[in-house]
């Protein structure tokens, strides 16, 4: 795949019913910080600048297929269901 190709597909990606702004939009206030301490306010107050500057980030992450040791040592947790209430977080467990 050419580097025109990648780009285009990349910037389709991220434009694609509003991608960048529907997952800034999606994240949670107030909720615990990763290993960068940034709050999802702080993010979401950036704005289009903000999302520019992602895009950014993940277009060189794109073209140099290097990931930042940052981001390789992020943590994700998913809340899976155990048992019985729903609204009960010892009631989860995180894979």
């Amino acid at each position: 795949m050419s580097k025109t190709t990648k780009l285009q597909h990349l910037q389709d990606v991220f434009q694609s019913n509003g991608f960048p702004e529907d997952l800034m939009r999606k994240m949670h206030n107030g909720m615990a910080v990763g290993e960068d301490r940034i709050v999802a306010e702080l993010l979401k107050s950036g704005g289009e600048t903000v999302i520019e500057w992602l895009t950014e980030r993940m277009q060189e992450v794109w073209w140099t297929s290097k990931v930042p040791q940052d981001w390789r040592n992020a943590t994700f947790t998913i809340p899976l269901f155990k048992k019985k209430d729903r609204t009960q977080c010892n009631n989860y467990r995180g894979i």
